[in-house]
């Protein structure tokens, strides 16, 4: 994964409100938009994320454990 801080930074955000949206749907709607398979893609991609550009998720407050918000 090449990304620049920017390009890493911007892509974090959007993959968290997206995984929110998701858990949304999936724990208060109990209506799931995607299947377990592409929820855990994208938080592969997350993490992979999180790995490479610490600051960046440190700094956005991002929690990869989402699902316990629910």
């Amino acid at each position: 994964m090449d990304l620049t801080y920017e390009q890493a930074s911007v892509r974090a955000e959007a993959l968290k409100a997206e995984i929110e949206e998701h858990n949304i749907s999936y724990y208060v709607l109990d209506d799931p938009q995607i299947d377990d398979y592409a929820y855990d893609m994208l938080m592969q991609e997350l993490k992979a994320i999180e790995a490479r550009y610490n600051e960046i998720i440190e700094g956005l407050g991002l929690k990869l454990s989402l699902k316990e918000e629910f």
